[in-house]
């Protein structure tokens, strides 16, 4: 009797850890799995259970991970990745960084992708005991992130669909990302472009007025039609309507700008032959309306002509018939 109370005693130092280490493992979120050396698992905490949709730990436990097979959708890739990762843990006693593995139900009825990590479990005297091993559900992380890089191709087909300069900028004037109608503007490839500021097709006043445009994006949170001059890589200068819309993070911080560049070369050639046409028209007015004025002039001093005509052939008229008056006197 008192030797059995001893080997009680003795036995409870270690029962005590070994409860708590199963109530922390029970607690855990994540799906987890405790193995022995050989790979057969031992237990499992109610997050596995659930993820797996089996009822009890005994549909589990003493399995191997060949034993698993119908939970893995690509068992011949994702099995022996997983015995990888199992051996890793056992001669560094953890994971250098975690493995994806793409899993289901047994029935089927649902898949998921974890992110599988391990590590150790060592006894009292530092020897390796079991494994444990973490699956980390990242299936809504992996769909969030898949649709991000859809969105971002989309946005990057419609960037290069664009017949307009499109291009992404930081807050300092570094460009992120452009498309091919920026690189064919100005004449440098998108490599010379990425990380460079407007300096690069940019000068003097023009980099001033630039930054200028910025700050009125992020002050105001869009832009339109800011004229600007850009030169090429070949030394010509475009004019191009500028406009700009900012891109905020996550928290609501300013984080890009979005903007567009429209070449109004064509547009400001029409502008000034139109407003060189206007010119001639009112020179043709002008000239026109001088014309009539002359005309009336001439008009007019041909009236006085002909009235000056008309009184200087009055007045010979008159001279001549005072002549003959003369000589009728003279007669008499």
């Amino acid at each position: 009797m008192f030797k059995k109370k001893e080997i009680e005693k003795e036995a409870e130092p270690k029962a005590k850890p070994a409860a708590a280490a199963a109530a922390v493992i029970e607690a855990m979120p994540d799906p987890l799995l405790v193995l022995n050396l050989d790979g057969e698992i031992l237990s499992v905490n109610s997050a596995h259970l659930k993820l797996f949709g089996h009822k009890s730990p005994d549909e589990i436990t003493g399995k191997s991970f060949e034993g698993m097979r119908n939970a893995f959708i690509n068992p011949e890739e994702d099995i022996p990745k997983m015995l990888e990762l199992f051996g890793e843990v056992i001669e560094k006693g953890f994971t250098e960084r975690p493995i994806e593995l793409n899993l289901q139900r047994p029935d089927g009825s649902k898949q998921f992708t974890v992110s599988a990590s391990g590590s150790i479990i060592r006894d009292v005297d530092g020897k390796p005991m079991n494994v444990v091993a973490v699956l980390r559900d990242i299936t809504e992380l992996k769909r969030a992130e898949e649709e991000r890089v859809a969105a971002l191709k989309r946005a990057a087909d419609v960037m290069e669909s664009m017949a307009d300069s499109v291009w992404v900028i930081d807050l300092e004037g570094r460009i992120a990302e452009l498309n091919e109608a920026t690189a064919s503007l100005v004449g440098f490839t998108k490599d010379e472009l990425i990380g460079n500021t407007f300096s690069l097709f940019a000068t003097g006043e023009e980099v001033e007025k630039a930054f200028k445009g910025m700050e009125i994006v992020v002050k105001e949170g869009i832009l339109r039609d800011y004229p600007i001059n850009i030169t090429t890589k070949d030394k010509r200068t475009i004019p191009v309507l500028f406009s700009g819309s900012l891109i905020r993070d996550e928290k609501g911080e300013p984080k890009y700008i979005i903007g567009a560049a429209r070449d109004v070369t064509e547009l400001k050639r029409a502008e000034e032959k139109r407003i060189e046409a206007e010119k001639k028209a009112a020179r043709a007015e002008e000239a026109e309306k001088y014309s009539k004025e002359l005309e009336k002039k001439i008009r007019d001093l041909e009236r006085f002509q002909k009235v000056t005509m008309d009184r200087e052939k009055r007045v010979l008229e008159l001279k001549k018939d005072i002549k003959e008056l003369k000589k009728q006197l003279e007669v008499k």
